[in-house]
């Protein structure tokens, strides 16, 4: 055990002992302002301080404040920062109180919950159906995308061209199924003159598909052939 209270000469000149402090100390050549020392034992306090020393000075040349410390709890204090020694737990970011101590802090960030049959910019259309949680759900096209065959539906349901400024954003948009598009023609109130095609095929072969109107303010179901001219309407999951 070292317990001098002169510093131990690494490289370069040295003169003058460490007053006030105890422990080993090791010391750098600091002719170039280069790190001068580590103060092994701090001022009696344990942990580890490290220093710059001023070539320019006499005797030790001990700048009064470490440039960095680990203290004895293991923590690390860089300038006026001390950083918490802790892991914290998945998804945290490292927070200052102002006063020079770190934390780990859970971040909230807030959702939009959103509203049935209330159109959204950011979301392309008009929410037609949400999860429990009003976050997720089903968003409808806010114009028809034209007429045309079941078999073409889709290519009409997903082209940017035929959707109005905020639908063109996206790129997802698809023909909805027969139980989607029964909700879309109550949520959007469309006209009894108007059905659409869905994507799902016939009860009775694969050559018919079902369509739906609104007649009375509920879904009315109709199953035609897929060559016919029927309404397409977009839908898209967020």
């Amino acid at each position: 055990q070292i317990t001098s209270m002169l510093g131990f000469r690494v490289a370069g000149s040295f003169a003058g002992s460490l007053a006030g402090s105890q422990g080993l100390y090791i010391l750098w050549d600091s002719m170039a302002e280069e790190t001068s020392f580590i103060n092994v034992k701090g001022s009696g306090a344990g942990g580890f301080s490290f220093f710059n020393e001023d070539a320019d000075s006499a005797g030790s040349g001990i700048t009064p404040t470490p440039i960095v410390q680990i203290t004895p709890v293991g923590e690390i204090k860089a300038g006026d920062v001390t950083y918490t020694n802790t892991t914290g737990t998945n998804g945290q970011v490292l927070t200052s109180n102002g006063a020079g101590e770190t934390s780990w802090t859970t971040i909230s960030v807030a959702q939009t919950t959103y509203v049935v049959g209330t159109s959204y910019a950011e979301l392309g259309g008009t929410v037609i159906q949400l999860s429990q949680n009003g976050k997720h759900g089903l968003v409808a096209a806010d114009q028809d995308q034209g007429l045309s065959t079941q078999n073409n539906a889709e290519n009409l349901a997903n082209d940017p061209t035929l959707h109005d400024v905020n639908g063109k954003q996206f790129l997802d948009w698809r023909v909805p199924t027969k139980r989607e598009a029964a909700v879309l023609v109550v949520v959007m109130q469309t006209s009894y003159m108007d059905t659409f095609w869905s994507s799902t095929f016939g009860a009775t072969n694969n050559n018919n598909a079902w369509c739906v109107t609104l007649s009375l303010g509920n879904p009315y179901f109709l199953e035609r052939d897929r060559y016919d001219n029927n309404n397409v309407r977009a839908v898209r999951a967020f």
